[in-house]
């Protein structure tokens, strides 16, 4: 079943419900996660295996007006990973070298196709101007390796496509799934500073993501795993003025409902860099209990298909304190480390302080926790100002 969202398609399944949820919703939930779906051969997954995994040059069309897949001599495609809705996703080689192609329908997706151009160009030139650099936060972001306009015959649309590096075999909503609570606690704490990293480089590049989320990192295991940022559908860039925080006006909200911050559901959002942390926040919670923070008002929202009911629970965090859910018990969370534990709950409600002046940018708050020589709950009361109305025992 398909629920709310602005420029992307959102699933009930995008994790797993961890919470007793009122009658109906929990039917609804489970209605939306197909059984028995099995795969003889797993594949990484960007993005969902499709349901009828069809060659990519079936897709486009058998008749190519140049050799090679798309027309391009350095493209080799050897398997979907997903097709759907004018947009098919292949996994293979660019140039030699492990690649992800996209490529999408010009006639229905012209607006992304253009945010994605956009921000592919700034990340190319980026990468060329920090090469050699010190930069740690470029690692944990896809690398665009070329774009180009596919060789199409006619009478097939008009399709670009977008050449990224392949940068890992699940998703973070993949890797997450089999983990008990200690995992996700270490995970937590990795991913939030890998991710809060990434997302400063791209701030400092002068361009805002607006659509973080688990689907939108990917997981390269390893000692330790490594993530990166993908999809820049909704990447849009920012000018930025040094002297004072940037006035960046949202026109239309962008991204997926359960990430966005009360500001972009208002309308009223001058700084994205802010949206972009909320939803960080809103990812962390997720690796941390496995669950959104606001699951139930969510669901209310799909089932009755009324976004509004999920705008107005986010709204209303304005002028309530908010308390985010927390597990039953913490014994599985505290055999392994209470102050870890503590710090990332703290750490998430800063993320996702209610008024966007108040929130922290990433680059701002990464700064502020570099400074401390040892960080503390009290750190945090005293310079954002957050109080969590649970007891840890």
């Amino acid at each position: 079943m398909s629920a709310l969202c602005y420029g992307c398609l959102v699933t009930l399944r995008d994790f797993p419900v961890a919470t007793k949820l009122p009658d109906g919703m929990q039917q609804a939930a489970d209605a939306d996660t197909p059984s028995g779906s099995t795969s003889a051969v797993p594949l990484p997954a960007y993005v969902e295996q499709a349901a009828h995994g069809r060659k990519f040059t079936d897709f486009l069309g058998e008749a190519l007006e140049t050799p090679g897949i798309l027309g391009q001599e350095k493209a080799q495609v050897d398997s979907v990973l997903s097709h759907d809705d004018g947009v098919i996703v292949g996994k293979g080689k660019w140039d030699g070298e492990d690649a992800i192609i996209k490529c999408a329908n010009y006639k229905i997706h012209s607006t992304t196709i253009e945010y994605e151009m956009g921000a592919c160009v700034m990340l190319q030139d980026a990468a060329q101007y920090f090469k050699g650099s010190n930069d740690d936060g470029q690692q944990f972001v896809a690398d665009y390796k070329d774009r180009f306009e596919a060789k199409l015959a006619a009478p097939l649309p008009k399709h670009y496509c977008f050449v990224t590096s392949y940068d890992g075999d699940k998703t973070l909503g993949e890797y997450i799934r089999p983990m008990d609570a200690p995992q996700r606690l270490e995970a937590a704490v990795l991913f939030a500073d890998q991710l809060l990293r990434g997302i400063t480089y791209l701030h400092r590049i002068g361009l805002v993501h607006r659509d973080i989320k688990l689907e939108n990192v990917v997981i390269k295991e390893g000692k330790p795993p490594k993530a990166t940022i993908i999809d820049f559908d909704l990447a849009k860039g920012i000018r930025l003025n040094h002297a004072k925080e940037s006035s960046m006006r949202n026109q239309l909200p962008s991204g997926s409902l359960k990430y966005m911050s009360p500001e972009l559901l208002r309308d009223k959002a001058r700084d994205l860099r802010k949206s972009d942390m909320w939803a960080l926040g809103v990812l962390i919670f997720e690796v941390l209990h496995k669950q959104s923070p606001f699951l139930v008002a969510y669901l209310r929202a799909a089932v009755s298909n009324n976004l509004n009911i999920y705008r107005n629970h986010i709204i209303q965090l304005l002028t309530k304190p908010m308390r985010l859910p927390m597990p039953a018990s913490l014994d599985d969370y505290f055999a392994v480390q209470k102050k870890t534990f503590e710090l990332v709950t703290y750490e998430i409600y800063t993320m996702m302080i209610p008024r966007e002046k108040d929130r922290p940018t990433p680059q701002t708050y990464r700064e502020w926790k570099r400074a401390l020589p040892k960080l503390t709950v009290n750190d945090y009361k005293t310079k954002w100002h957050v109080h969590i109305d649970y007891q840890f025992k």
